[in-house]
């Protein structure tokens, strides 16, 4: 069992690790895509995902609090659902988009602090959500709880701040 979790930690990361320079390249490099293509409602999509999701973890902590084990897993398994969708939707907004889109609020010093926060902790999140999963799936519960306590709150944190941030764009 050690080396098949060593594995999975290997290619956790290493996916990881694709899925950031990916995205990295879809938002902040060149434009290749079709720009023709109408992406507006993505967003207002991926707000509904990324607000699913942290409502799915919310549900998946109170059911592991009242020893409701299937109901979490469910929980879990959901906001990982929610989350991946959330996700694709996003690189597609951004291969689609031709640019970010500019905070043109009046909270400047608030939105950036959130805006750096959620894309330093969306990029950590991805390893830790994966270990986070196998552990549970293979029923290694002490390791599954070690990580968990770290990958919950920041993974909520996440979800969280892109929705503040969502609002703080787009209202």
């Amino acid at each position: 069992m050690r080396n098949t979790s060593t594995y999975w930690k290997i290619i956790s990361g290493v996916l990881s690790a694709l899925l950031l320079l990916v995205v990295s390249y879809l938002v902040y490099g060149p434009k290749i895509g079709d720009h023709s293509v109408d992406v507006s409602l993505l967003p207002h999509l991926n707000v509904t995902l990324n607000g699913l999701s942290g409502l799915a973890l919310l549900a998946g902590y109170f059911f592991i609090q009242r020893k409701q084990e299937r109901a979490h897993q469910i929980s879990m398994l959901s906001a990982f659902t929610l989350s991946s969708a959330f996700l694709i939707s996003y690189v597609l907004y951004h291969y689609f988009q031709s640019v970010p889109k500019s905070y043109l609020g009046q909270f400047p010093w608030l939105y950036y602090p959130i805006l750096i926060m959620h894309i330093l902790l969306a990029a950590a999140i991805a390893p830790l959500i994966l270990i986070t999963l196998y552990r549970g799936w293979i029923d290694n519960r002490q390791k599954h709880k070690n990580i968990a306590k770290w990958t919950f709150p920041l993974w909520l944190a996440v979800s969280i701040s892109g929705v503040i941030i969502y609002f703080m764009l787009y209202r």
